[in-house]
Order: C-alpha cells, then sequence, then structure tokens
C-alpha cells in the first residue's frame, strides 16, 4: 500500500513537471509574413521568417501571390534586431533555394540602400531583373548566417519587433511598374523546446523504469 502510494506521488510530480514543461512553449516560430501593394494590389507574397537559435541562421521564404503575371520579387532586405552599446551583427554566409531559373546573390554595404542584411538579383536592393527573380506561383527560401557578440539570446520574434523590419522588392509589374513592400508578421506555430522535450522525456523513462522496479518488488 505504501508503495502504492510513492508511485501515484511521482506520478503527481511528474504531471506537475509536466505542466511547468508546458508552459516553456516557444511561440511564433516561424513566423508567417505576407505583404501586397495597396490599393492596387497587384503585387504580393506570402512566407515565414524563422531565426534558428542553435545554428544562427535567419531563415525567409517567400511565395511570390501576385495577381500580376510578369512581376516578380527581385530582392529581399531586413532590419537586425535592437541591439545595446558596443554590440554588433553581422550577415556571415548566404544561401538560396529557388526554382532553377532564378538566381539571387548576397548584397552587402550601401547598397542595401539603409538595411542590415539583403540579397537581390542585381547589384542593389532597388535594382533586379525580371528573369532571374521569383516569379507569380513560385517559392524561394533565403538563409542568413548571423554572427553577434551581443549577450542576449535572439528569436524570430525579435527580428520582426523593429519597424519595418524587412522589404520585398517587385519589378516588372504591368505598365513597367515596381514595388517595396513592407511585410506584415502574423502569427506563428507553437513549437517546442529542446529543453521541454528533454525534460518530458526523461520524466517518462524514470517513471517506466519505476514503475517495472515496483513490479518486480511485488513478485
Amino acid at each position: 500500500r505504501v508503495k502504492k502510494m510513492k508511485l501515484k506521488g511521482l506520478m503527481v510530480g511528474l504531471v506537475f513537471c509536466m505542466g511547468i514543461s508546458l508552459g516553456g512553449v516557444s511561440f511564433g516560430t516561424p513566423i508567417d509574413i505576407s505583404g501586397s501593394d495597396d490599393p492596387a494590389s497587384l503585387a504580393s507574397f506570402t512566407g515565414t521568417l524563422n531565426f534558428d537559435e542553435i545554428n544562427n541562421d535567419l531563415i525567409i521564404s517567400l511565395t511570390n501571390t501576385t495577381s500580376d503575371s510578369i512581376g516578380a520579387i527581385t530582392a529581399l532586405g531586413f532590419l537586425f534586431p535592437l541591439l545595446g552599446d558596443d554590440e554588433w551583427m553581422k550577415v556571415d554566409s548566404f544561401d538560396y533555394v529557388g526554382p532553377t531559373n532564378t538566381d539571387f546573390h548576397k548584397i552587402t554595404g550601401k547598397r542595401l540602400k539603409g538595411f542590415d542584411g539583403g540579397a537581390g538579383t542585381g547589384r542593389t536592393l532597388w535594382g533586379g531583373t525580371v528573369k532571374k527573380g521569383i516569379a507569380a506561383g513560385d517559392t524561394a527560401t533565403f538563409t542568413f548566417g548571423i554572427s553577434t557578440n551581443a549577450s542576449a539570446n535572439f528569436t524570430s520574434e525579435d527580428f520582426v519587433k523593429t519597424q519595418d523590419f524587412a522589404v520585398v522588392r517587385f519589378q516588372g509589374l504591368a505598365g513597367g511598374g515596381s514595388a517595396k513592400i513592407i511585410p506584415t508578421p502574423g502569427g506563428g506555430a507553437q513549437v517546442p523546446e529542446p529543453a521541454t522535450i528533454f525534460l518530458l522525456g526523461s520524466g517518462l523513462l524514470g517513471l517506466f523504469g519505476y514503475r517495472k522496479k515496483f513490479k518486480k518488488s511485488e513478485k
């Protein structure tokens, strides 16, 4: 009877720990982003922004949803989160995955036109080549390797807190038009943190081992 009470107490403790662990679920990773050039609404896009805290990679995926079939996304720019005094952040590497006919490269320095990082099909953030851009209906993913001396651990939410945190450039719209669209951050999925998964898994394994030992002692 005493052993059964101990087992019951262990199960209650485990449930309590699970409740605390679930409180550590990370919200908004990845974050949905979208935008359109209202009121014309010729150019539009959807996508996600995700900062991989383990590898320090900023990953932005964009889908061209423009109603103008000749318009293409030709550049992307973003701002870093707010940093403290004597803190810095920079883009160390760039990787691009998209349709075979597209071609984006990293843009740096003054060519970013006020943004901290970005990529494009041309020399500057406001230029670009439509034929090498992301056409209507296509999706592409940009991965920027980030390094910093900041003491804070940044999350995806930190990258969208800055006003006008990013811009998506369209070229080749009807009548030779173009557009610079600021994304709008939306809600993201709930993603369990690694520590939460480890704690829950350890608790379940411990409970399994205790029950197995308890049954042996009964026999």
